[in-house]
């Protein structure tokens, strides 16, 4: 995760970094000071329902997906605590 953490900055233009470290009440002024704030938190991985295995792609909607765990409609960029990675 780390590592992934670090391409993400790198390909991340400094004005939004600066905008990062304000929503956090600090200023940072290097890719390192971000890197090592969002690694000594807690930061857990997302699945988007577009990728979940519960959700299934609806015909009829483009952005949406039928999520079969809460049986109902979500956007494909929302997200749950219980969202599990669609293998391949």
């Amino acid at each position: 995760m780390k590592d992934k953490l670090i391409e993400i900055l790198k390909n991340t233009p400094p004005t939004r970094l600066k905008f990062c470290g304000r929503m956090v009440g600090k200023t940072y002024t290097t890719l390192s000071g971000v890197a090592e704030h969002l690694i000594a938190n807690d930061v857990v991985e997302v699945v988007r329902c577009k990728d979940c295995t519960y959700a299934n792609e609806n015909k009829e909607l483009s952005d949406m997906c039928d999520c079969r765990l809460y049986r109902d409609m979500r956007k494909k960029t929302d997200f749950c605590n219980y969202g599990k990675r669609r293998e391949g």
